[in-house]
Order: C-alpha cells, then sequence, then structure tokens
C-alpha cells in the first residue's frame, strides 16, 4: 500500500508539473507571437498562436489573437478570393474565442473590427452593407457589455460605420436607409459635422 500511495504521488506531481509547463510554454510563445505581430511578421505570429493554441486550447486569447492576426493578413492580401478566406479564418478563431468568453466585450469588439475590414474592402455595395451592419451591431453589443469602457473607445468608430453605412445605401439608391443612417449619425455625435 505505501509503494502503491507513493507511485500515485509521483504520477499526481508528473501530471501537475506537465500541465503547469505547458500553460507556461503556450504564454511564452502567446508572448512571442505579440512581438512578430507588432513587427509585422504575420504569418509567424500566426503559427506562434497555433503552437500557443496546441498547448493550452483552452485559453481565449490565444485565439483572439489569432483571429486578429488572420484579419491583419486579410487586410493586405491583394487577392480577393485569399482576402475573403482569410476573413473567414479570423472570424472562426473570434467565434471559438466567443464562445469560451461569450461576455467579453474585448473579443466582440475584434468581431467588429474583423466585419468592418472585409465591409469596406469588399467591392459589392450589398456585401459591404451587409458587413457594415454586422460590425456596427458587434460594436453596439459591446458598448452594451462595458459602457465605461467600450462606449467611449467605440463612439467615433460607431459614427463612422453609421457615416459609412449612409454612403453605401445613398450608392444603392436606398434612401430611407441611408437617411437613417445619417441621422443615427447624427444622434451619435450631434457636434460633429
Amino acid at each position: 500500500l505505501p509503494i502503491l500511495s507513493f507511485g500515485f504521488g509521483i504520477l499526481s506531481f508528473l501530471l501537475i508539473f506537465n500541465t503547469n509547463l505547458k500553460a507556461a510554454q503556450a504564454d511564452i510563445y502567446y508572448k512571442f507571437g505579440l512581438s512578430s505581430e507588432e513587427t509585422g511578421e504575420v504569418d509567424k505570429a500566426i503559427a506562434i498562436y497555433r503552437r500557443a493554441i496546441q498547448l493550452a486550447p483552452r485559453w481565449d486569447q490565444y485565439y483572439t489573437s489569432l483571429g486578429v492576426a488572420y484579419g491583419l493578413k486579410a487586410v493586405t492580401a491583394s487577392d480577393a478570393k485569399q482576402r475573403a478566406d482569410l476573413f473567414e479564418e479570423s472570424l472562426e478563431a473570434l467565434e471559438h474565442a466567443r464562445q469560451m468568453s461569450p461576455l467579453d466585450p474585448d473579443i466582440i469588439t475584434k468581431l467588429g473590427y474583423i466585419y468592418w475590414n472585409w465591409g469596406i474592402l469588399t467591392s459589392d455595395p450589398g456585401q459591404r452593407a451587409e458587413k457594415l451592419e454586422v460590425a456596427l451591431a458587434h460594436y453596439q453589443q459591446a458598448v452594451t457589455l462595458s459602457p465605461l469602457n467600450h462606449g467611449h473607445l467605440l463612439k467615433d468608430t460607431i459614427v463612422r460605420t453609421y457615416l459609412r453605412l449612409g454612403a453605401i445605401y445613398t450608392d444603392l439608391g436606398k434612401f430611407s436607409q441611408a437617411a437613417e443612417a445619417y441621422q443615427k449619425a447624427n444622434e451619435k455625435a450631434p457636434d460633429s459635422y
């Protein structure tokens, strides 16, 4: 019986050590990924974030950073198909992070950011309007979840989104929707032009 207890103790120690070691390794990879992203090495950052996820798949921040990195790569893609695929990869990672932390306004804001960029880079005005509407919904949800922090930070972004939507609806001949978008922009920033 003492040998069994000793063996169980050693096994427990190894399991705890291995689990903590993987979490520490994942965090190191994550920080290297952030550094690579800051220096513009987005492909390298994506690979590093993927490694962090392999080591610690239960941390939403790793998926969030992976999604943002794919979004950064999508913005610079010259091919429309490649851009769309990268935006889809970005959304997949961010949606996974949101499933893990559904009330985190930072993740929701980043989803809005991805839809915003995808919308402004889309050539079809109807699809552009759809993506900007989704971006706006995410921004508004983030403000609802964190009005003091995100409300102030996103106010200008929300106003710009309404203004862009107004312009797109005008181009599409949807004048009542354009007027509604401009009115909402005016309500959010009545002192602005």
